[in-house]
């Protein structure tokens, strides 16, 4: 588990990164192993194969003046992360780039989940962060997503079969996304916190606008207010919220 966002101002993502963090943000807002299992020093390129691996939960974070984290609906997990993450799931490694990318079971199109793996089948990735945009159009805070992954790969002492597939073992995976708070946030957080609660003090020019903005505030917090991750009166402290997909 992710308990906290890690040094995000040093990451800035680019190319297919991009893509992945705005597809999973709009799309949101020790394991149990199955045989004999062992860790192995060798040629990542030896690990390439089908790997069992099953969502375990979606757990849902915020960030203020305490950690506050509950479970939420599997329903929230985002189509581009359920369509990679079959059972079992493909990793792809290469010895030369030493990156190995998780890809769904038929092999169809490219996977934007590329990690490092090492010899012991850790997976590993820098966080990276978008290049932010201004908090319900406040150019005094800014938004900011930060994707973080990691995983293991671990290989069986032999290949087993499960649902028609030759499998090589398990996979786990972790996969974090963070909304970040930068700058002078706490008028506008205030302002959504009086909006949350009651239209008549949400910005707009007639009753149909002020309850479209109240509207569109309580969908970005309903994830987290569900899970039990944070009540309105939560909102003003708010540094940063977090959802985490985990499979293993």
């Amino acid at each position: 588990m992710f308990t906290q966002p890690r040094n995000w101002k040093s990451y800035l993502l680019t190319g297919s990164a991009t893509l992945l963090v705005s597809s999973l943000a709009t799309g949101m807002l020790s394991a149990c192993r199955l045989g004999n299992y062992k860790d192995k020093g060798k040629d990542p390129t030896e690990m390439s194969g089908f790997y069992k691996t099953e969502f375990k939960t979606i757990t849902l974070c915020t960030y203020g003046t305490e950690e506050k984290c509950g479970v939420g609906d599997p329903n929230l997990v985002p189509s581009g992360i359920t369509t990679v993450m079959t059972d079992p799931v493909y990793v792809s490694a290469n010895t030369h780039t030493q990156k190995a990318y998780l890809t769904p079971n038929d092999l169809s199109g490219t996977s934007a989940f590329e990690m490092v793996l090492s010899e012991t089948g850790k997976l590993s990735a820098s966080p990276v962060t978008d290049n932010g945009q201004t908090l319900w159009q406040d150019p005094a805070c800014m938004s900011y997503i930060q994707l973080e992954k990691e995983g293991q790969v671990t290989q069986a002492t032999a290949p087993s079969q499960f649902g028609g597939f030759e499998v090589s073992g398990t996979v786990t995976f972790d996969l974090a996304v963070f909304t970040l708070l930068d700058g002078s946030c706490g008028a506008t957080l205030t302002e959504m916190k009086n909006c949350h609660a009651d239209w008549n003090n949400c910005p707009g020019a007639d009753d149909t606008e002020r309850q479209a903005q109240q509207v569109s505030i309580q969908d970005y917090f309903s994830a987290y207010v569900n899970a039990g991750a944070m009540t309105a009166a939560d909102i003003p402290n708010l540094q940063a919220l977090a959802w985490q997909v985990s499979y293993e």
